[in-house]
């Protein structure tokens, strides 16, 4: 089951990632 969030580069609703993608803040904002 996806989740869905809004994406700031797309301007859209968009299916969330599975896992963070960076270790930190900065992959907690990605996710």
């Amino acid at each position: 089951m996806s989740r869905n969030v809004f994406c700031i580069k797309l301007q859209r609703e968009a299916e969330g990632l599975d896992f963070p993608p960076y270790p930190g803040e900065l992959g907690k904002r990605l996710y």
